[in-house]
């Protein structure tokens, strides 16, 4: 009991720093996109000019390892909540661990009016109020690290099931993860270009039901939950040996998790809060890949609920309330029609004196908004 105690206030003490830190990443791409903004003739890797605009806030100025001092900051929280993530990791089943992290999500709604001065309305509080309560159910109803229930599949060491659905299962994610990997490197690309070109400002954010803005905490998600499915197999591997060479291990795996690598098909955390709606991007990533690892607990690590029916009931209706979120979230997004920038003073005027039609077929070849619904 003390064991799993410590490890829940190990996970939201660790939550707390992660929520921080794409807080501190927000903050970071509105300082840099300002600047941008500012300057049209800045494009988005014009980082010596814009280093020089913000000087006074860049660490070691003109020299090689110039760094913006938020940039810094995030930084530095990686191995707080990588080191108390993999204590939880290490005192909870997986199934719990997953459920958990939810409370980040709350977190992030607090520190989003604290710090990033921005509004959350009454019914983005209903739909995490909604998200909070499903996830206590879920938590009550997860198995604990004695619900482990083995099979002739099971390699014991590791506590994990090698049956064709546990690797289907992690076939799954993958493909997930590189599909969805490929798809945001075009659209990135794309929308980047637009921005160096003045079409769209840069502070430009897509629509949050956007597949192009659904797509990053898919990615997100997908690359974590296999992260987490690595370090929880690792630890359990190392359980009756050495455990210090899987505790370093993990915290390795939880520091590298939010550096991209075109390599391993992974998008950085400042890719997806550069680029795509911040007031999502966070919970919607953590509350997907929250849903994924606890599949991952019961599919890969034999991890069984007593109360199936409980369980399963808690967890559909918490996999109900992020789809509502995100509809709420959608509800609350103002259509910015300021957000198109245009190069002379008589695109401006050509564009006024347009019809209608002829303004919807401007916007769709010229501009290309990304924001679109599904």
């Amino acid at each position: 009991m003390t064991s799993t105690i410590l490890g829940i206030l190990a996970k939201l003490t660790g939550s707390s720093a992660l929520a921080y830190r794409f807080i501190v990443l927000k903050q970071l791409d509105t300082a840099f996109d300002t600047v941008r903004e500012k300057n049209p003739t800045l494009d988005q890797n014009n980082w010596a000019e814009v280093f020089d605009a913000c000087k006074e806030d860049v660490l070691g100025h003109g020299q090689w390892w110039a760094i913006h001092r938020l940039d810094a900051f995030q930084y530095c929280l990686i191995p707080i909540y990588a080191g108390f993530d993999v204590f939880a990791l290490f005192s909870l089943s997986f199934t719990l661990f997953g459920s958990l992290q939810v409370f980040s999500v709350i977190i992030y709604q607090f520190m989003l009016i604290y710090f990033i001065e921005d509004t959350v309305d009454y019914n983005e509080w209903i739909s995490v109020l909604a998200l909070t309560v499903m996830s206590v159910m879920v938590s009550l109803y997860a198995p604990t690290e004695d619900d482990i229930i083995t099979n002739e599949h099971t390699w014991h060491e590791a506590n994990f099931n090698t049956s064709v659905g546990s690797i289907i299962w992690l076939i799954f994610l993958s493909v997930v993860k590189m599909y969805s990997f490929q798809h945001l490197k075009i659209e990135m690309k794309r929308h980047i270009d637009l921005k160096d070109r003045e079409k769209i400002s840069d502070l430009f954010q897509p629509r949050p039901l956007s597949w192009y803005n659904l797509l990053g905490p898919i990615h997100l998600a997908t690359t974590g939950a296999l992260f987490i499915i690595i370090v929880k197999f690792v630890l359990n591997l190392t359980a009756e040996t050495d455990q210090s060479a899987g505790i370093i291990g993990s915290i390795l795996a939880f520091v590298f998790v939010g550096f991209g690598c075109s390599c391993l098909k992974a998008h950085s955390y400042h890719d997806m809060m550069g680029e795509l709606h911040s007031a999502t991007v966070f919970p919607c990533f953590v509350l997907g890949q929250s849903a994924l690892a606890i599949l991952s607990g019961i599919i890969n690590f034999c991890e069984y609920p007593k109360d199936e029916l409980g369980f399963w009931i808690s967890y559909v209706l918490f996999i109900w309330c992020i789809f509502f979120f995100v509809l709420v979230m959608e509800f609350n997004e103002p259509q910015m029609e300021d957000q198109y920038a245009f190069d002379t003073e008589e695109e401006v005027t050509s564009k006024q004196e347009m019809t209608p039609l002829e303004k919807v077929d401007n916007e769709t070849q010229d501009v290309e908004y990304a924001g679109t619904s599904i």
